[in-house]
């Protein structure tokens, strides 16, 4: 009895890893993250042009995922950790959720 208990949990668990491995990696994140801040630091530059200082851009420096639980289809409720550079702040690192879904074309924040 103790013995089928022992291989239950173990196959339990491992349903559980595995489930889990398709959500969104780090890559997936942090690729997320810079295309918003590519386009935030591209209205920037349109908006002020040649004066635009590199203190006015947003950096994404690194990203870490600590857990990310999927809350429906394909979509993910992520725990990050990043470390930025923006306007106003300085470099920081935040820790967040974030709320993707995954699509055709790729990752996307979702609501």
């Amino acid at each position: 009895m103790h013995r089928k208990l022992k291989q239950f949990l173990i196959i339990s668990t491992a349903a559980a890893l595995s489930a889990c491995s398709d959500g969104p990696s780090e890559g997936d994140i942090k690729a997320l993250m810079e295309a918003e801040a590519d386009q935030a630091n591209n209205m920037v530059r349109s908006l002020a042009g040649s004066s635009a200082s590199p203190s006015m851009q947003t950096t994404i420096h690194d990203v870490t995922v600590h857990e990310c639980a999927e809350v429906r289809d394909d979509v993910y409720r992520c725990d990050v950790e990043v470390d930025v550079t923006a306007p106003l702040v300085g470099r920081t690192t935040q820790r967040s959720n974030l709320v993707v879904r995954e699509t055709d074309a790729g990752w996307t924040y979702s609501r």
